[in-house]
């Protein structure tokens, strides 16, 4: 382990060590019967331990020894937590939440990039903000965070907050920064219903990916009638009808390509819904990238 101090406002950092994953049973009894897992994993090569649950709109906080006793235990109600969920230009998303005691922060994070690297394994840690300025930082043992997906984990909190819960994809969006495709954000809405109970994708993946596809059809067709807006203002008769050309265009292949082809090929229906979502979600960048384009341009 490597110690650095650094001056106030600046980072004690805890370097761990890789150590092996956890075991699905620690996961599964991290939290009560009832309760949401927020977070989960080891530190310090699986010497300590954190649990960080979810009943109702309360969040229950334990870190210690893996094998005794919790040396610091903490419960807090929703409203009297800080929660800061961003979606980095890298394609990187990261929910955080903060716990308070005392002078102390408790700042608790999983981070992944599986919406760009289907392979990529969730990371996560604790920031501990001292009274001083300064933080101390544990980082997870590497293949311990739980759920995989932040979304699934610390994201829960997105519905108590209101943020993401009536518009989860535009919420997603909102936060994605100017050069991260949008494609980021692809199976918010699912991630959204399969928490809520309203599909369940081992049952019937189909609903699941609808819905999905559905927002992002709605979503390309507002894109469209604002990017069609800004480019009248800079951009010739010309350019604007063959944009509207090139976009039907580009409907009428998407379906198509969609029809012959699909992700999943166990449930043809739900691979053809992906594979609508993913083509939408690309064009969405299109057009982002095109009226920036033209703003250069012009």
């Amino acid at each position: 382990m490597i110690i650095r101090t650094k001056t106030a406002h600046t980072a004690l950092v805890l370097t761990i060590a890789v150590w092996p994953a956890y075991a699905p049973a620690q996961v599964a009894e991290a939290c009560g019967r009832d309760d949401s897992l927020l977070m989960y994993c080891t530190v310090e090569g699986g010497a300590r331990t954190l649990n960080l649950c979810l009943s109702g709109e309360v969040i229950t906080y334990a870190f210690g020894p893996t094998n005794g006793a919790p040396t610091l235990e903490m419960i807090r109600d929703f409203q009297d937590v800080e929660y800061d969920p961003s979606v980095d230009e890298d394609g990187t998303i990261r929910e955080q939440v903060t716990l308070f005691n005392g002078n102390y922060g408790y700042e608790m994070f999983t981070e992944s990039r599986q919406r760009v690297d289907p392979v990529a394994i969730a990371e996560g840690g604790i920031i501990v903000r001292l009274p001083d300025g300064q933080t101390q930082t544990l980082i997870c043992d590497a293949g311990t965070v739980a759920p995989d997906n932040p979304f699934d984990g610390i994201g829960q909190l997105a519905q108590l907050s209101g943020d993401g819960q009536e518009d989860p994809l535009g919420f997603c969006l909102a936060r994605l920064g100017p050069d991260t495709p949008a494609a980021t954000c692809l199976g918010r809405q699912r991630d959204i219903d399969i928490t809520a109970g309203l599909c369940d994708p081992a049952s019937d993946a189909t609903d699941c990916w609808g819905s999905e596809a559905t927002v992002w059809d709605t979503l390309i067709e507002t894109r469209f009638a604002a990017a069609i807006a800004d480019l009248k203002q800079t951009q010739t008769v010309d350019f604007i009808e063959t944009l509207e050309v090139a976009q039907g265009t580009w409907a009428i292949s998407r379906n198509l390509d969609c029809q012959v082809y699909g992700p999943n090929p166990f449930a043809a229906d739900a691979g053809q819904a992906q594979c609508l979502a993913q083509y939408t979600a690309d064009r969405v960048t299109f057009l982002q990238d095109l009226i920036s384009f033209a703003e250069f341009d012009g």
